[in-house]
């Protein structure tokens, strides 16, 4: 079984058919890829009929930004699956309705449900991130205009003398555990 969840916009080959909500797939493309109107790109995503920049997408293969007249909040570019394929076979990749689960890497749909944070007691066990890659153990503050707080220095709302020393994390994930190995 893969582990969709690990898997993140640095896992991406040249070769791997991303397939966006939308259903179009498209073909990745990774290395000093060389354009006329967007200069040099690391990663680009391309079919006979479009492309997209590797650049528009977070490192959870969410689209985030607006470089070519589409919104943030335009999910139709969100990649959805990902797909390893043989090079030779990469035409019926694209166009084929029933690839094989065996080609499948990330499919979006089979990740873990999202948290909602309102409902997260105060002082649970969190992982905090700025990068998607280092992460540390926190106590969960609270979460306020959209930006998600542990307690500053290792404090709970027990220990902390300032109520409102916190600090906000680009990434967290509550505590397993289970998953979790001993530090």
């Amino acid at each position: 079984m893969n582990d969709f969840n690990n898997f993140k916009k640095k896992d991406l080959k040249t070769g791997m058919v991303a397939e966006l909500r939308n259903g179009l797939r498209l073909i990745t493309l990774k290395g000093d890829l060389d354009t006329d109107f967007y200069g040099s790109q690391s990663l680009m995503f391309v079919s006979n009929k479009d492309f997209i920049n590797g650049s528009d997408y977070d490192d959870n293969l969410l689209i985030s930004k607006n470089n070519h007249g589409y919104t943030i909040a335009d999910k139709k570019f969100d990649i959805m699956k990902v797909y390893k394929s043989d090079i030779m076979a990469l035409k019926h990749t694209l166009e084929n309705d029933n690839l094989s689960d065996s080609q499948l890497l990330f499919d979006r749909e089979q990740l873990t449900p999202e948290v909602d944070w309102s409902k997260i007691p105060v002082d649970a066990k969190v992982l905090v991130s700025n990068d998607g890659e280092h992460w540390q153990n926190k106590h969960f503050c609270k979460s306020e205009n959209g930006k998600l707080y542990t307690w500053y220095r290792g404090n709970t709302s027990f220990s902390a003398n300032d109520k409102h020393a916190s600090a906000s994390w680009n990434y967290m994930k509550l505590y397993n555990e289970n998953e979790c190995e001993d530090k």
